[in-house]
């Protein structure tokens, strides 16, 4: 990412392009979810999370026959300030676009950049260490009901690109899977990246969240959402749309 090496004292000078599709989204989500009578400071604050496989980072190695979970919630935060304008249009002028041939303005790449740094920076400080000392703590506890989570209103994105679902052989009746959609769900889901669809069927990630009807003008009015995608499906519902 070109705006990465333009920032000050930069501690993250590598980031993933599943940082950079997790930052676009937090962005988007916060800007859909964004109150107009909000009054915002510098001091405010977005918190988010999202799962980490920590299969890798276990030691001894847990056993390829293990089943059980080993995922974390990796928690970040980042100035609302900074995602709101992350999300605000126009994310580039003719000028920079002939110029450079970039797709962001100089001040948005640094902004994505800086938040996409933030989410690789929370992957990269995981501890091993104080996993177990969370799992300590949590088997000493008698009602584990008892343990909230904190904070609850963070934003929370999960990716499954790489399940391969849509790779995977179900047999002569079935065949391939053409996409992963949700029976049901809950009134409000923040992003969920679907697995990959197949490269048969051109390729590309869906994204699925479910928004309140305003939340979801907004998120399929964010700089980032028109530049980026586009929303291919909604779904009326007495709770909102999806």
């Amino acid at each position: 990412m070109y705006g990465i090496t333009l920032l000050p004292a930069v501690e993250e000078p590598w980031v993933s392009t599943n940082d950079v599709l997790t930052a676009l989204l937090w962005s988007a989500v916060v800007w859909a979810e964004d109150d107009d009578n909000f009054t915002s400071n510098t001091d405010d604050v977005s918190q988010m999370k999202f799962p980490v496989n920590i299969r890798s980072r276990w030691s001894p190695r847990l056993p390829d026959e293990y089943l059980g979970v080993a995922v974390i919630q990796a928690p970040v935060t980042s100035p609302r300030e900074d995602l709101l304008s992350l999300s605000s249009g126009p994310l580039i002028t003719h000028d920079t676009e002939t110029r450079n041939g970039h797709i962001l303005d100089l001040e948005k790449e640094k902004l994505l950049a800086k938040v996409s740094s933030s989410i690789r920076r929370a992957l990269n400080d995981i501890d091993v260490k104080d996993i177990r000392h969370a799992i300590a703590f949590t088997a000493a506890v008698p009602d584990v009901s008892k343990i909230s989570e904190r904070p609850r209103n963070a934003v929370k994105i999960t990716s499954w690109a790489d399940q391969g679902a849509c790779e995977a052989e179900w047999g002569d009746v079935i065949g391939r899977a053409e996409a992963v959609r949700f029976a049901t769900f809950s009134t409000k889901v923040r992003p969920i990246v679907l697995p990959k669809i197949n490269s048969i069927e051109g390729g590309g990630l869906e994204v699925f969240l479910s928004l309140r009807t305003k939340e979801m003008a907004r998120f399929g009015a964010s700089a980032l959402v028109e530049r980026f995608g586009c929303l291919r499906t909604s779904v009326s519902h007495e709770c909102g749309k999806r």
